[in-house]
């Protein structure tokens, strides 16, 4: 079965070239653990919940088939269902990843269609992932930052693989600098890249401290966490919610993490960016973290696609141990 949405945009030839080129095995692969049964692939369906793998995939026709809940198709269909994007989306993505180019004006003609502050709040997420680890390396009174880290243990070759970072004190810093770079501030604080006061004023929300980024399992940012230095409340602060950052619906690391996950056949939960950070400096590298909150239905089915062990490595203390009751019942 193959979508044709904006056919008329993007040259079914070019559809078919992108689709030869992704083994819908090696894509489904890299989020549903699969075994080889005959002929098929078989796992757990990443669509609804399941104990006994009804997902199937036929490499020979590059089709997927849940007998199950009942959703099927090719490579493009198991992206927009399980990534919502669109079919354009879909086909960019598996491009990219093949390393073919669409041709400008598909991408000209599809930009105009697209949601433009979304995709402006993942450019400004982008460039202020490099501009707060900058600020960390680099900048006059990131000093306090610096020796925090160092005393939690953390190696400058650590801090630059999670892009750690500090947000400068003064709070028109990062708004300058955003405005510079032709960003609309306004619907940065829209959609919750910035903050803003009650008088209209747009502000840096992480401001002062240390900023941790986190990505979707794309590797794309789609947030931030901010840690104090000082004794400014609350101690952590995060994105608020949107449409690019639900918390519910991530897991701080996946994407560095999934990999090692699939070869071991185990992940490990962990409280926070801290922990999932200095385990991986250690070597630890399959660590994940739940972003504060408690594990969600979403995030532990996340996980049950990729291992069949998850650790939960909680605090000790009492709030620790009972959140780690109920990540084991999620």
């Amino acid at each position: 079965m193959l979508v044709i949405s904006m056919a008329g945009q993007i040259p079914e030839q070019l559809i078919e070239e992108v689709r030869k080129a992704n083994d819908i095995v090696d894509v489904v692969g890299e989020h549903v653990s699969l075994k080889k049964k005959g002929r098929n692939y078989f796992g757990l369906c990443p669509f609804h919940g399941e104990n006994t793998p009804s997902f199937s995939v036929t490499q020979e026709k590059q089709i997927f088939h849940c007998f199950g809940c009942g959703k099927g198709g090719n490579v493009f269909n198991f992206l927009m269902e399980l990534e919502g994007f669109s079919f354009y989306q879909a086909v960019e993505y598996l491009a990219n990843k093949s390393g073919m180019a669409l041709p400008e004006s598909v991408s000209s003609q599809h930009t105009q269609q697209n949601n433009r502050m979304d995709q402006e709040s993942l450019n400004a997420y982008e460039f202020l992932t490099m501009f707060y680890h900058h600020s960390l390396v680099h900048a006059n009174g990131a000093e306090e930052a610096k020796q925090y880290l160092t005393a939690r243990g953390l190696t400058e070759e650590t801090m630059k693989k999670f892009n750690v970072g500090f947000a400068p004190y003064k709070s028109d810093v990062t708004t300058t600098l955003l405005e510079k770079k032709s960003f609309h501030l306004n619907h940065l604080a829209h959609t919750g890249v910035l903050s803003q006061t009650e008088d209209g004023k747009v502000l840096d929300r992480f401001r002062g401290r240390v900023v941790f980024p986190i990505r979707n399992h794309l590797g794309k940012t789609v947030g931030f966490g901010g840690r104090t230095i000082s004794n400014e409340e609350p101690k952590y602060l995060n994105s608020p919610e949107s449409k690019l950052f639900q918390k519910g619906r991530l897991l701080y690391n996946f994407d560095q993490a999934r990999s090692e996950m699939k070869k071991l056949n185990q992940a490990i939960l962990f409280e926070g960016y801290m922990d999932v950070i200095t385990a991986d400096q250690y070597g630890i590298t399959h660590g994940v973290a739940s972003l504060g909150t408690a594990l969600t239905d979403h995030q532990a089915q996340l996980l049950k696609r990729y291992v069949d062990e998850v650790i939960v490595c909680y605090d000790g203390d009492h709030a620790g141990i009972e959140a780690a009751f109920k990540a084991a019942d999620a």
